[in-house]
């Protein structure tokens, strides 16, 4: 009977196991990522008016629903981390094809889109009292444009279709003021562009990917330089892109999800995401997507989460909302001004709240392209290591730059795009400069010491002569005092005398 129970006991072991690892939560090991169901939406939406309200809530207006195949003109937010959604005041217009901006000053701006004709004028969505009004006209026909909030005040609007064909793709790119109400006209792009997508960060604005007057999608990557009103082509995605979406990161990234390769609202999307570094102008790949999607709409949320939502593939939509954790590489020294023969140290982690592996990199010390030190690195397992580096006595003084490479996170995508950070080695003093500064430091030192000793002296004099002083006064004190007892003494005898007198009378 023994071993009939025990092979009974090991199945039902066995199967106890099995059940507990199907409930078993999953979790991801370290250094591993991957795109995770953050909530689901309530409506289904493509070619809508999207933005990001400063109080971190999502605001989603016009389009088109999927489902019905039909322009509407609902308002909505979503709040990412209570995962409400709330259903706002309509907008004037069942709309799709506008691009919109989110500003300080509490009001959504909504530019141009097509409802049988192109609007006119601009819609303003007042964030506070949820009202809608119409604003300034617009200096041009437009839909499938880019809006991006420069500051606080003004927003940027490229590219688009001034028309109903694509013949009408423009390259012009228009400031509207949120102050004076007016448009002016800034510098033309290189390129006519429209269903592209745009990101700003650092100064500049980012426009990637979209179609041309010609219906050809493209995969250029455009940079509008705010402070010099100027246009650039800065580099090239790793295929051409439509309908995707971006979002910029908070340490150089821009992030591209979904999309597709041509111009087609109701086809297969992608599952491709990318990072694009705005500091090298390099591309990674992230984890594929869960499924094919394009016309999404990307944001980042506070604790460092990628988020995407709405869009569609084919004539489904997406009513899943998606988050993947990213990670940032970050560095830094321990002082920007270092000693020839001196130390400073290098510090290199990464900015997440995922569990990592271990971290591995170079660091080279450049000047003038010419590289002058080299240090390898490794962590173990939690991403972050510092990294002592001795600064040869025979470096040439000067302005030097410390740039990390090769950087590799165990087990993931990650995109090396650490700025290169300025580092100053001043002159070391000469052995007789050196013997010179510490004869100075000694004489320094004996002449303190002298100073002192000066000082002890007169001082112990000052307490002597106080002694001698104190003494003579206390020694004309008691001679008095004696004086005084004699007096005394001598009166009482008289007075005895005086007494004995006159009893004997």
């Amino acid at each position: 009977m023994s071993e009939p129970r025990t092979i009974i006991a090991s199945v039902m072991l066995l199967s106890f196991a099995l059940l507990l690892a199907a409930v078993a939560p999953s979790v991801a090991a370290a250094g591993e990522v991957e795109w995770v169901v953050h909530d689901t939406a309530p409506i289904n939406r493509i070619v809508y008016a999207y933005a990001e309200l400063p109080d971190g809530r999502i605001f989603i207006a016009a389009g088109t629903d999927v489902s019905a195949s039909a322009l509407v003109n609902d308002t909505w937010t979503y709040d990412p981390e209570t995962k409400i959604w709330q259903q706002m005041a309509d907008c004037p217009y069942k709309v799709e094809s506008s691009c919109s901006a989110a500003m300080p000053d509490g009001n959504v701006y909504l530019f141009g889109g097509y409802n049988g004709t192109m609007l006119e004028n601009a819609l303003i969505y007042h964030v506070g009292n949820d009202t809608w009004n119409e604003g300034p006209v617009l200096p041009t026909h437009l839909m499938i444009a880019e809006a991006v909030a420069l500051d606080d005040h003004r927003i940027l609007i490229a590219g688009g279709l001034t028309g109903m064909w694509f013949t009408d793709c423009t390259n012009a790119s228009w400031i509207f003021d949120t102050v004076t109400g007016g448009f002016t006209a800034a510098a033309d792009m290189p390129a006519d562009r429209c269903c592209g997508v745009t990101a700003a960060y650092d100064g500049k604005v980012f426009y990637f990917g979209g179609v041309n007057a010609s219906a050809s999608a493209c995969d250029d990557i455009f940079a509008y330089d705010i402070a010099a009103d100027e246009w650039s082509t800065v580099g090239h995605l790793p295929e051409v892109l439509v309908h995707a979406a971006a979002v910029a990161g908070d340490h150089g990234n821009i992030y591209l999800i979904g999309g597709r390769e041509s111009f087609s609202w109701y086809h297969t999307g992608s599952v491709k995401a990318y990072a694009y570094d705005t500091l090298t102008d390099e591309i990674s790949d992230l984890p594929d997507l869960p499924a094919t999607v394009q016309n999404a709409a990307a944001f980042m949320l506070d604790d460092g989460r990628l988020m995407y939502m709405l869009g569609n593939n084919e004539m489904v939509g997406n009513t899943d909302i998606f988050t993947l954790q990213t990670g940032e590489v970050m560095a830094a020294l321990s002082a920007a001004e270092v000693e020839q023969g001196g130390h400073v140290q290098l510090h290199v982690w990464v900015d997440t709240d995922l569990d990592i592996g271990s971290i591995t990199g170079s660091a080279y010390l450049v000047q003038d392209n010419v590289t002058y030190g080299a240090w390898h690195f490794s962590s173990t397992k939690g991403g972050e290591v510092i990294v002592e580096m001795l600064i040869s006595e025979n470096l040439p003084a000067g302005e030097y730059l410390l740039v990390t490479d090769d950087l590799s996170v165990e087990g993931w995508w990650l995109g090396s795009h650490v700025a290169p950070m300025p580092l100053t080695v001043t002159d070391a003093p000469s052995t007789a400069d050196r013997l010179d500064q510490l004869d100075q430091q000694n004489q320094g030192l004996q002449d303190r010491l002298d100073d002192l000793e000066q000082q002890n002296q007169d001082q112990k004099e000052d307490l002597d002569t106080a002694n001698a002083d104190l003494k003579e006064a206390v020694d004309a004190k008691m001679d008095a005092m004696i004086g005084y007892v004699i007096l005394i003494v001598a009166i009482g005898a008289l007075i005895v005398g005086v007494v004995v007198l006159v009893r004997k009378k």
